[in-house]
């Protein structure tokens, strides 16, 4: 009896142990969990998650890891060193989801029409030499992050409209925004995809000049959100309590900037108006290099305002990079996203 009972005590004391370590939830400690994202706006709605108690009504504490490329944010989600990852939707994805590693399970920034997500920006010295317009990018290079990015994509895109020759638009991988802007304005490439407000930052400088939206060109389904495999096996109800967090950071985003008019905001902004001043002032300390209050509120990006993400167009990426051969034919949708969790809001 003595025997059984030592065993059962270090049975619980093992118990416990497992419950205070990962993904374990105990009564009073919360779960701690490593996010990932690009320093941008769309990043920013983890931020305004913590700021405005989301996170910690679901009993969650975050930190925060900032990336310089979406393919670095997969890797990292895929090999357990970030548990969520907020990023662009690449070719990273769909391969590592293809092998198991993580899940789609929301949406996030979305080119849609109307809305100046991501500019198409030329340097001085292709618009000197004619490069006005989208349809005219073929046999030019374009920056992009990685190859497989959603910069690259987005030059497919625009190839398959205007019924370039595959390859017509060539890729110039420069690993990081920073990289890109210094290289359009030195002449070093023709064209890059660059944020809306920093693309018209850059022809204020006269460093390019923009020559279409992607919202225009080619809507679609830009960043998303990542979870890791082992997260979404091991602790089921913990990814739960973060989506809901996370779907009231992007509501409150929406809300703030999407339902809005920019002049009527600008105002709102001036008369103090709350949240909006607490909103811009929270994404203030995430988004690098810094944004105005008055440039948030001038260069919005779309956020569907449940964070719903859209099948139709993760789809069409998928078989797109299957087609240029960069995914795996055998990668299905199934594999990249978590029915259920997607299915919990309606698809638009």
């Amino acid at each position: 009896m003595q025997r059984l009972r030592t065993v059962f005590s270090l049975l619980l004391s093992l118990g416990i142990a497992l419950l205070s370590s990962g993904y374990g939830h105990t009564k009073d400690k919360p779960v701690h969990l490593r996010l990932g994202t690009l320093s941008l706006q769309s990043g920013s709605v983890f931020q305004l998650a913590e700021d405005f108690g989301y996170f910690q009504e679901e009993g969650l504490s975050t930190e925060f890891h900032i990336f310089p490329s979406a393919q670095k944010i997969a890797l990292a989600v895929a090999s357990n060193d970030l548990d969520i990852g907020l990023t662009g939707i690449t070719a990273a994805v769909f391969n590592l989801a293809g092998h198991g590693k993580l899940k789609l399970i929301a949406g996030n920034f979305r080119e849609e029409p109307g809305w100046e997500g991501s500019a198409i920006v030329v340097s001085n010295k292709a618009w000197r030499e004619g490069l006005h317009h989208p349809r005219q990018l073929a046999g030019h290079t374009l920056a992009v992050t990685d190859i497989g990015s959603t910069l690259h994509f987005t030059a497919g895109r625009i190839s398959d409209k205007y019924a370039f020759p595959s390859g017509s638009i060539k890729p110039i991988p420069l690993h990081s925004f920073p990289e890109i802007f210094t290289a359009l304005a030195t002449d070093q490439v023709d064209s890059s995809i660059v944020p809306g407000m920093l693309a018209h930052r850059m022809e204020k400088k006269k460093n390019g000049h923009i020559i279409g939206w992607v919202s225009e060109e080619t809507p679609w389904q830009v960043t998303g959100l990542l979870v890791s495999s082992r997260l979404l096996t091991q602790d089921h109800q913990t990814v739960e309590k973060f989506l809901h967090a996370f779907r009231k950071g992007s509501r409150l985003y929406h809300e703030s900037f999407n339902q809005v008019p920019p002049e009527a905001n600008l105002k709102n902004l001036a008369d103090g108006k709350q949240p909006l001043r607490q909103v811009t002032e929270s994404m203030q300390q995430f988004i690098a290099p810094v944004m105005t209050a008055e440039q948030m509120v001038r260069y919005p990006l779309y956020m569907d305002i449940d964070a719903r993400l859209d099948l139709k167009s993760v789809e069409e990426q998928l078989r797109w990079y299957q087609e240029q051969g960069m995914v795996n034919r055998r990668v299905t949708l199934d594999q990249v996203i978590d029915k259920p969790l997607v299915s919990s809001f309606t698809t638009p």
